[in-house]
């Protein structure tokens, strides 16, 4: 099982920081890295969720041979709904789990792109800037890329910090970090003169 709280530790947040310092070292292109534990708050899906199950619970008192007060239908079920919309906001798997795929996929593309605009990096005067957006609960990591940046040529190393992410491992998503920068290195090599635009923080 995936140990999210190993993504957000402060030792984890500093090893890809140095693992964004070293990326850079072989590309004139700015990264930046967006960790969040999740794109969206799936209040949606929670209501679904707490009304299936208080719809259930009203079936029950309907069909099993017991007899129930009048009252008790509006009470048990108005009960089950509250503890079932509680439970869904403790455990934000079930928000996921009730969220199509597509949908889910939507929310963490918009996120990404809010996050590519709130941390300027549009604002790399070569329009190389490269957000690596990274998202917990919906397992997803996605790259959103300046005018001048091909987001093909980084396929491999977003893949390798999905599968890293999925798998849980801190020690290969460090890695596939720093893979960032050999793959930006043909279409935006490092330059002389070249300058640190952004800073190489984990931004949440």
């Amino acid at each position: 099982m995936m140990a999210t709280h190993d993504f957000f530790s402060e030792s984890t947040r500093r090893r890809v920081m140095d693992a964004i310092a070293r990326a850079e070292k072989h590309t004139g292109a700015e990264l930046v890295v967006a960790l969040r534990k999740a794109s969206a708050r799936y209040r949606a899906a929670d209501l679904f969720f707490a009304s299936l199950l208080a719809l259930g619970t009203l079936i029950a008192m309907l069909f099993v041979p017991a007899e129930f007060p009048l009252w008790s239908f509006v009470f048990d079920v108005l009960v089950v709904f509250v503890l079932a919309l509680g439970l869904a906001r403790l455990v934000p798997g079930l928000g996921r789990a009730f969220t199509p795929e597509q949908e889910r996929a939507e929310m963490v593309h918009a996120a990404a792109a809010a996050a590519f605009l709130a941390r300027g990096v549009h604002r790399c005067k070569a329009r190389n800037g490269v957000l690596v957006y990274v998202s917990v609960l919906e397992q997803a990591v996605e790259i959103v890329g300046d005018l001048a940046i091909d987001a093909k040529a980084l396929e491999p190393a977003r893949k390798a910090a999905h599968d890293a992410l999925l798998a849980g491992d801190v020690d290969a998503f460090v890695t596939a970090v720093e893979q960032f920068g050999p793959a930006l290195a043909d279409a935006h090599p490092r330059g002389e003169h070249d300058e640190n635009e952004l800073p190489d923080d984990v931004v949440a």
